[in-house]
């Protein structure tokens, strides 16, 4: 447990629910909000142009984080990042092995969840989606249950990279 988290139940209960979304596919930590490895759509006041909606910002300064990179069953835990929720629901309608997917959303910022398989890319941005190998996508914050960051509730899937079908390619 966290040493944020000693003594406080609702952080505690909060840390709990984040941790079975992600088990066993990701470590749910405490983050910094100061933290340069946060995806930058995930970061303070950094994203302005988005139809996502406002969560509540953390009081703190910090919240709940999970790194990606992790491999587990040779997948690499990986998030698709869209501040616009047009592009999300395209998205995820052109890509069908997504569905039923853990979705979880920040700030104004919404995370697709998967497990990437065969050639997978560092970090780019192409038409309003980031592809993220690395980094960490902040999922929560401890003075709020899940359920405001919790967008569509789902397994993490094993997605063959190369399978994405990308705005550009057609």
């Amino acid at each position: 447990m966290s040493d944020h988290t000693a003594g406080d139940l609702n952080a505690q209960a909060t840390l709990a629910g984040l941790e079975s979304l992600f088990a066993p596919y990701g470590n749910v930590t405490s983050v910094a909000l100061s933290h340069p490895g946060i995806v930058a759509e995930f970061r303070p006041g950094n994203v302005s142009d988005t139809d996502l909606g406002d969560v509540p910002k953390p009081a703190l300064d910090w919240a709940f984080g999970v790194e990606l990179g992790a491999v587990h069953d040779g997948a690499r835990l990986c998030a698709l990042v869209f501040p616009r929720f047009s592009r999300l629901e395209a998205f995820y309608a052109e890509n069908s092995s997504l569905c039923g997917t853990l979705v979880t959303g920040w700030h104004g910022a919404a995370a697709i969840w998967l497990r990437a398989a065969g050639r997978i890319p560092r970090t780019f941005a192409v038409d309003g989606v980031r592809w993220c190998s690395e980094g960490t996508v902040l999922v929560g914050c401890p003075k709020q249950p899940v359920e405001p960051f919790l967008l569509l509730a789902g397994e993490i899937k094993v997605v063959d990279f190369n399978q994405l079908a990308w705005a550009e390619q057609q």
